[in-house]
């Protein structure tokens, strides 16, 4: 698996369930459901925030179908 390790442990430390799934980079939901249409599960888009001065940072995720304005 990719990706931190620390992460992972933290999983296994809380039983959170998970399952790895890696796919190639997609830019756009559309790119996304035709990479991914073979798998089942829901799709979300998620956008990375920071403000100007660099010191705070936000993820937000959304449902893929919804816009965020």
């Amino acid at each position: 698996m990719k990706g931190q390790n620390e992460l992972y442990e933290l999983f296994e430390k809380l039983a959170i369930q998970f399952e790895y799934y890696e796919h190639p980079p997609v830019a756009t939901i559309e790119d996304a459901r035709i990479t991914l249409e073979r798998l089942q599960f829901r799709r979300c888009k998620n956008i990375f925030f920071r403000n100007h001065k660099g010191d705070r940072h936000y993820l937000v995720i959304l449902e893929h179908l919804r816009q965020l304005i």
